[in-house]
């Protein structure tokens, strides 16, 4: 895609060029002395407009190469990378991987992925959508969300700017067992900032967004403006509450920040480790039995899909958690072997991680909720892997007898992720599924409030 009008994004020639690039490239690395090799390189194009108090702010194009090139000489490892996509600077970043590699300590588990665990099937998993998409739409796009934002309520004043993108992006993968494949996504999105003031100067700033790798499954730019205004207006005249314990109604947003946590703590970097407070917990009830973590990298048309992990290991589909047992961790090669374990094709990514459990409709768990609150922005570290502490400043609701009934902000939550867990009550059916863990709101039945 160019900054002018009409042309697509990615062409089948670049796609035949890179894989080319890496092949010639894993072959260098062997002949330069590399006893196995393995070439990334992600080439990134992209367009975004940004509109701000009802006009054109700004209009940006990028086009981006980044090479990431790891070698192995004996049980040595060098890793380099570069932005340089120059032929000498290709060819220097290799010597100095192979240089970095002669001079570190060997590592036993090291080296490439054991080939038998490497993909041979790669399914068209429809995530890849080129549109003539121009510049001029684009600027449309962007100044509309900010008008039906704007034009929404007086109480709205100018926002930080929203903006409208097209992207596209080819990935491939090599190494010096043979393996070599390409990967090719898009990527389009929407965004809006809203900013209410009420009489007295006082403003909170919200924002929405949309995105897809199929454009025509974005919400349509009024939509977007609309609801980020709307969650600006409603965050006026906060209020304050008393500390102590109550239920807390985790937003689809923010839900997915537990079971990243969740997930964290079952990673093979922090198991061999032993920084996470579930070391060895394979086999054991680490949640609520209600709680399902299943792993689907084959959904067509979803931004988690992959057929491969960054180690080229076949991804698959798989519970991590299962009637809130720990069924399986999450592994790259290294930590695999680390902990005498195969890979589970989880390196650098989740694929379309999904919490599975009987659901709620949304306006059901705020009802359940009863007196308590609704986390809906998140200020803070959050969990601590390693002990199990969970503390976060949030901002969101307070719920009145089952009803939305303020906003609050300047309030802490905390508890022991154990606890957290196994006092999930409630999963809501409003799934969010634009990011790689597609979860719904989330009740849980009790946990620690400090307000000012």
């Amino acid at each position: 895609m160019s900054s002018g009008n009409g042309n697509d994004l990615h062409t089948e020639e670049d796609k035949r060029s890179l894989l080319g690039l890496v092949e010639q490239m894993i072959a260098q690395a062997m002949a330069d002395g590399a006893d196995a090799s393995q070439i990334h390189v992600a080439d990134q194009i992209g367009i975004s407009a940004t509109a701000r108090n009802r006009d054109l702010e700004k209009v940006e194009f990028d086009r981006a190469r980044s090479f990431g090139v790891r070698v192995y000489v004996g049980q040595s490892k060098g890793v380099t990378s570069t932005s340089d996509t120059s032929e000498a600077a290709i060819q220097e970043a290799i010597r100095r991987a192979i240089d970095i590699a002669k001079y570190t300590e060997p590592d036993p588990y090291g080296g490439l992925a054991d080939e038998d665990r490497l993909a041979t099937s790669f399914p068209n998993l429809d995530v890849y959508h080129p549109q003539p998409l121009n510049a001029d739409e684009l600027i449309e796009r962007a100044i509309a969300v900010d008008v039906a934002a704007m034009d929404h309520s007086s109480e709205l004043i100018p926002s930080d700017g929203s903006a409208a993108h097209a992207g596209s992006t080819i990935s491939v993968l090599g190494n010096s067992l043979g393996f070599l494949q390409s990967s090719a996504s898009t990527h389009y999105a929407l965004y809006g900032e809203a900013i209410a003031q009420d009489s007295q100067g006082n403003k909170q700033v919200e924002g929405w967004s949309s995105s897809h790798c199929d454009p025509s499954e974005l919400d349509p730019p009024d939509s977007v403006g609309v609801v980020a205004a709307d969650r600006a207006l409603s965050r006026l005249h906060p209020q304050s509450i008393k500390t102590g314990k109550y239920p807390v109604l985790f937003d689809s947003s923010t839900s997915r920040s537990l079971f990243s946590a969740l997930i964290s703590a079952i990673s093979g970097d922090m198991l061999y480790l032993k920084e996470s407070y579930l070391y060895d917990s394979l086999g054991k009830q680490v949640a609520t039995k209600e709680l399902t973590l299943t792993e689907y990298p084959f959904l067509e048309n979803a931004v988690g899909s992959s057929a491969y992990d960054r180690d080229g290991v076949a991804t698959s589909e798989k519970s991590f958690i299962k009637d809130g047992v720990v069924e399986s961790y999450a592994l790259r090669t290294y930590t695999g072997r680390r902990l005498g374990m195969p890979s589970t094709g989880n390196a650098g990514r989740l694929c379309n991680l999904t919490v599975e459990s009987k659901k709620t409709s949304y306006r059901d768990l705020i009802k359940a909720t009863g007196n308590g609150i609704m986390v809906t922005q998140l200020k803070g570290a959050g969990a601590n892997i390693l002990t199990g502490d969970y503390s976060t400043g949030i901002a969101g609701y307070w719920i009145e007898n089952g009803e939305v009934a303020f906003p609050i902000e300047n309030v802490t939550i905390a508890g022991k992720l154990p606890e957290i867990f196994n006092q999930i009550i409630g999963f809501g059916d409003d799934i969010d599924t634009r990011r790689s863990i597609r979860t719904g709101s989330t009740l849980i039945e009790s946990m620690t409030v400090a307000a000012d």
